[in-house]
């Protein structure tokens, strides 16, 4: 595919940091990459006796050809059920024990370690927490994730953020901030799900589509509620579906668009899916199989409420069973302006960008509720 030219974005927030000299980053360096494993994770079927998120970063490290001294090692307290990953106190956790057993020790590890302004990617596995039960502020469902980005700057605890490297044009390829409000900008996408095996078979469904795969691999799916502008902010989200079908199109995909208007309903059936974008549904639609490589999300408040168990209205878990490659969601009321939007992040993966850096730029606010799932050094290739 033909990487559109960069176009460097030198108003507005992106004039608090630096760029890096690329575009895109589809051949990002394994030493950028940190692993973080939460060792108090037992084993699981599956995981032969191993700790079931270190057989996750196991994988993922010889997959990538990441060195291991690029492994963080967290121990977060478990107030129930033998760290069972799935039990809620395993992945829902309060501001302090963040604080205390996930960001500073993750700190202190990068600085000992010297790597503190190396590493790029944050890639946090399965058995490590996903969820803030309530900030200090008094903002509840938080995503951990979303605060480890500027983890080193002085707004670390400030919620929400404005993203310094959020670009809301799909069209407009810009350069990746390395720094952010004073300290490094991670980005940090995590290798999780219902199961270990479905969080270490991530990178491998990464991995094949990188060697590979035609325009005409799978079909582009965009459910339009066809809203009308007085719908204000729902109406300018409700356009990047409708927007990124367009795009698809242009890109030479196999796309098809749903006008809720016309059909009277959420799409019913979307076999072999490879990209996805859509909305807005109360409970997850159960009618999406994925092709490898697939990539999409639905925009709704509670698409991540859960990441590693099923629960009502959350899409992520249901689409990691059903084989995506990698999807984002919210743990937690974002408003519409605060949820990644799915045209910028297709459109700039379609061009080059890693999964980490397309999601990245999509996603207008830091310290808050947007969790991505999936290996950040993806990036499809096509053979046509």
């Amino acid at each position: 595919m033909t990487r559109l030219l960069c176009t460097l974005i030198v108003g507005g927030a992106l004039l608090l940091a630096p760029f890096i000299a690329t575009c895109a980053g589809g051949s990002a360096d394994p030493s950028s990459v940190l692993i973080v494993v939460n060792d108090n994770t037992p084993p699981e079927a599956g995981t032969g006796g191993v700790n079931a998120g270190q057989y996750v970063a196991d994988r993922y490290a010889a997959a990538r050809g990441i060195p291991a001294g690029n492994i963080a090692h967290i121990r977060t307290t478990m107030a129930c059920c033998d760290s069972n990953p799935k039990a809620w106190d395993s992945w829902n956790i309060t501001w302090q024990e963040f604080v205390n057993e996930v960001r500073e020790p993750l700190k202190a590890f990068l600085k000992a370690s010297g790597l503190a302004r190396k590493i790029r990617y944050i890639v946090p596995v399965y058995g490590v927490p996903s969820h803030i039960e309530r900030h200090p502020y008094g903002a509840t469902g938080l995503s951990v994730d979303a605060f480890l980005a500027i983890m080193s700057s002085r707004y670390a605890d400030v919620i929400p953020m404005d993203n310094p490297a959020h670009s809301p044009d799909p069209q407009v390829m810009p350069r990746f901030p390395r720094n952010a409000y004073g300290g490094p900008y991670y980005i940090v996408s995590r290798l999780d799900g219902p199961s270990a095996e479905i969080s270490a078979g991530l990178v491998d469904k990464a991995r094949a589509a990188e060697s590979g795969i035609s325009r005409k691999s799978g079909v582009g799916y965009f459910d339009w509620r066809h809203l009308s502008l007085s719908s204000g902010g729902y109406y300018v989200a409700d356009q990047t579906m409708i927007g990124g079908y367009e795009l698809c199109v242009s890109t030479g995909l196999e796309c098809i668009l749903n006008d809720q208007t016309a059909t009277g309903g959420m799409i019913a059936s979307a076999p072999g899916a490879l990209w996805a974008w859509g909305w807005y549904g109360f409970s997850t639609n159960d009618v999406y199989s994925f092709a490898p490589g697939a990539v999409g999300a639905q925009l709704t408040s509670y698409t991540a409420e859960s990441i590693r168990y099923q629960k009502p209205g959350a899409w992520v878990p249901l689409w990691l069973e059903r084989g995506i490659t990698a999807t984002w969601g919210a743990t937690g009321e974002p408003y519409v302006n605060g949820y990644t939007v799915g045209d910028a992040l297709l459109n700039r993966l379609w061009n080059g960008y890693t999964f980490g850096e397309a999601a990245y730029l999509a996603t207008p606010k830091l310290n808050w509720k947007m969790v991505f799932v999936g290996d950040p050094l993806y990036s499809p290739r096509f053979i046509d």
